[in-house]
């Protein structure tokens, strides 16, 4: 289980606006307990993320959510995140995380927050769950299955855990209530501590979100350059 201490954020990022790599998915979206050898990828708080296509906000804010993860203690793996303009490029899903060449690829073809920590959240646990803790999550959270293709997604243990990850990860501040005191028990169950997401009485907060962010890409690449640990290509 990973520690939720903080920590820095991304050593190394490559922005490539341009055209999309073509090669097609080995492995789709999610994984399974038992489901054969895994790649040999790493893990690590300092991952190297390249970003296809996409606009300055959009890319910005695929950033953004990688942050989430790194700077609260979440391991992922190097990973390419490719981003299109409709469903095309994620073989009909809003998003999609799968392999391409062996190498962990995240296709986002909608501009959410939640929807680009979701897509993180299979890749965190793919990397970074083994089945024993799969099991207690599906127990935990009462699910019939880890990732069986007989029930609907909404139903699948992997899929409750990238939706539990994004939930506790979102920078929008979070309502108290039961659902945010589930989403709590449930990430502490999959992660080992509490979600770092905030909570907020107000119902004005104005998110950050994928499509809102506060933040130019200028600035983000600016403060990562700050710290000497960008890679940056060609600004688009």
């Amino acid at each position: 289980m990973p520690s939720t201490t903080l920590l820095a954020v991304l050593t190394s990022l490559l922005l490539l606006p341009g055209a999309m790599s073509q090669t097609r998915a080995d492995d789709v979206h999610g994984s399974g307990m038992g489901g054969g050898a895994r790649a040999a990828v790493t893990v690590s708080l300092a991952p190297t993320v390249t970003i296809e296509g996409g606009t300055p906000t959009t890319r910005t804010d695929a950033l953004h959510a990688t942050e989430r993860y790194v700077s609260n203690g979440y391991e992922l793996p190097d990973l390419v995140v490719r981003l299109h303009d409709d469903e095309r490029g994620c073989e009909g899903h809003r998003g999609l995380f799968h392999f391409a060449d062996g190498k962990p690829v995240i296709d986002l073809c909608f501009g959410e927050e939640f929807l680009a920590l979701h897509e993180l959240g299979h890749a965190w646990e793919y990397f970074n769950l083994d089945d024993t803790d799969r099991h207690a999550f599906q127990r935990a959270v009462g699910a019939p299955t880890w990732n069986s293709h007989d029930v609907p997604h909404k139903f699948r243990a992997v899929e409750i855990a990238a939706a539990t990850m994004a939930d506790g990860l979102l920078s929008i501040p979070a309502t108290p209530g039961s659902n945010w005191n589930r989403t709590c028990v449930w990430f502490e169950a999959l992660t080992g501590g509490p979600p770092p997401r905030q909570t907020t009485e107000a119902t004005a907060a104005v998110g950050t979100g994928w499509s809102s962010s506060p933040r130019g890409e200028a600035s983000v690449l600016r403060a990562l350059s700050d710290l000497g640990r960008s890679v940056l290509g060609p600004a688009g």
